[in-house]
């Protein structure tokens, strides 16, 4: 399909589901200001709010009693190593499905249950974007915007100087988003589905050159 519309490059970087579909686990563009990671760096337990998490948990935790603790809030690599180890002992969970309504209810009910879990959700979704913001000051100082995938809660925040940019997905409940980069100006579009065709709907632009210097 990219082929077909004339895309010369395409890079893959992992994330929680495919820990192993590429050697890369992040990318630098414009010079070094802008970082894209899946964002599963983030928790301990990559997916907190997942309900098989206690499942998984005594294998996360074997593999994390054997790493670096230092290295692991210093190196961006080698945390995101370790998330890809992390990674592969997770229990996969299945996707949504929009094809219909019976399929979005049973969804719904599946993953809203226990009522608690929503709480846990909430949590994540409204902590998320600060976290990123000071993970990035933190591995990548330079860099004044992170974009990142993973809460699936698509949106625009600036934090402490810097901004944090979700990109939704297209296997939730929340609309998918696209991020488009020309210049020194980056678009964030939602992303309107018409049964199985996609287009891009509303932008709204953030232009860098307008952004503070990234504290230090």
């Amino acid at each position: 399909m990219l082929t077909e519309l004339g895309v010369e490059q395409v890079v893959y970087l992992t994330g929680n589901h495919d820990p192993r579909i590429s050697n890369l686990h992040w990318l630098a563009l414009m010079q070094g200001k802008v970082i894209i990671t899946h964002g599963d760096f983030l928790y301990r337990y990559i997916s907190p709010w997942s309900k098989r998490l206690r499942h998984c948990r005594p294998l996360l935790d074997a593999i994390l009693a054997e790493v670096d603790l230092v290295k692991l809030e210093t190196d961006f690599d080698y945390r995101l190593e370790v998330v890809r180890h992390c990674c592969g002992v997770m229990t996969v969970i299945e996707s949504f499905t929009r094809r219909s309504l019976v399929c979005r209810a049973k969804y719904l009910v599946k993953e809203f249950w226990p009522p608690t879990r929503v709480l846990t959700i909430l949590k994540f979704w409204l902590t998320a974007p600060r976290q990123m913001c000071f993970a990035l000051a933190q591995y990548h100082p330079e860099a004044h915007t992170m974009i990142f995938g993973h809460i699936h809660r698509p949106g625009v925040w600036q934090r402490e100087g810097r901004i944090a940019i979700n990109t939704g997905g297209f296997l939730s409940i929340l609309r998918a988003s696209v991020i488009h980069i020309e210049g020194q100006k980056l678009a964030h579009h939602t992303v309107e589905q018409d049964g199985d065709d996609c287009v891009l709907g509303a932008a709204q632009c953030i232009s860098t050159e307008q952004l503070p210097s990234p504290p230090r």
